[in-house]
């Protein structure tokens, strides 16, 4: 499912709800909550969404790696990756599926 698919299944499960809610307000509405996920992971915040899952920003420790081609030992620099775990609901809800 792409970005536009998702949009329009989000917007389908509010249509009862929301009465003329378009797909422009649904595209605005992901684009924000994307966007304050992205900015609270830069910030090095924790996101828990109860019954989904958990955003978070992880560090990966400096380790030594290997070129592939060369096969010469290089040193890998500690980094900062983005790290989604998945709670109960979600993990329930997938394996019943």
């Amino acid at each position: 499912m792409n970005r536009q698919d998702f949009i329009r299944k989000v917007k389908e499960n509010v249509a009862g709800t929301l009465e003329g809610v378009t797909i422009k307000d649904t595209t605005v509405f992901v684009d924000g909550v994307i966007e304050e996920l992205k900015k609270a992971m830069v910030a090095g915040e924790v996101v828990s969404i109860s019954g989904f899952g958990k955003f978070e920003t992880v560090v990966r420790a400096a380790h030594d790696g290997r070129n592939p081609k060369t096969g010469e030992t290089i040193m890998i620099k500690e980094t900062r990756a983005p790290k989604f775990t998945a709670l109960t609901g979600l993990k329930e809800a997938v394996k019943n599926a």
